[in-house]
């Protein structure tokens, strides 16, 4: 599984987990639909600012959105 298949699968399971639809999630991110959806069936990686977005919005970590924990918490130093 590359990167962007692990990424999809986070985001899946995220907008799973909010029983959200992802023209929801698109919108209250402030992300293009057709982008979005990209992101998670695996077929672009998310630029910078909407991984910190998609964080944001989730209230989970950088890390945690990119596969690399699998601690939510958002950690501040």
């Amino acid at each position: 599984m590359d990167f962007s298949d692990k990424i999809a699968e986070r985001l899946k399971l995220l907008r799973a987990d909010h029983n959200m639809t992802m023209k929801d999630v698109a919108a209250a991110t402030n992300i293009a639909f057709r982008t979005y959806v990209k992101y998670e069936s695996g077929t672009a990686n998310p630029v910078l600012k909407n991984l910190y977005a998609l964080a944001e919005f989730y209230q989970v970590s950088l890390d945690y959105l990119t596969c690399r924990t699998m601690d939510k918490k958002v950690h501040y130093l």
